[in-house]
């Protein structure tokens, strides 16, 4: 039993070396969110409700849910938790000069990769088209 729906969402969420004798997976088992609602939805007696599910590599999947005030920080939670695996493409896009300036949940890691991908493709087209005698140094 986890104190809240955030710790459970971070102990799923967290890699077993990062995690130590908390984690709840063996070793080279990665989770991520796989449905996550885009607001928080009401019941019919009116009380607010989130749940969104992760998926892992070995097949496990959870559902977390919550129910009233809390339901509005699970939200807040899993959304920045969507923007983590981006972190990790944004310092190669500035090394390419480029600053991202609106990265959201739409974001998905496969489209991040080929941004980065794309962009150095064009970069090395370029280098190879141009004529790399003529400058002189």
């Amino acid at each position: 039993m986890y104190e809240n729906s955030v710790v459970a969402l971070h102990m799923i969420l967290e890699s077993p070396t990062t995690a130590g004798d908390r984690s709840i997976h063996s070793s080279g088992v990665s989770c991520k969110i796989s449905t996550i609602p885009r607001q928080i939805t009401y019941l019919e007696n009116g009380i607010q409700y989130y749940c969104i599910e992760v998926t892992c590599d070995d097949g496990s999947e959870f559902a977390i849910q919550e129910y009233g005030d809390e339901a509005e920080t699970l939200c807040r939670e899993a959304h920045k938790c969507i923007l983590c695996p981006h972190t990790s493409y944004i310092p190669e896009l500035e090394s390419l000069g480029l600053k991202p300036n609106h990265i959201n949940e739409l974001n998905d890691n496969y489209e991040m990769e080929n941004l980065v991908s794309n962009i150095k493709q064009s970069f090395f087209q370029d280098y190879k088209s141009s004529d790399v005698r003529s400058i002189s140094l």
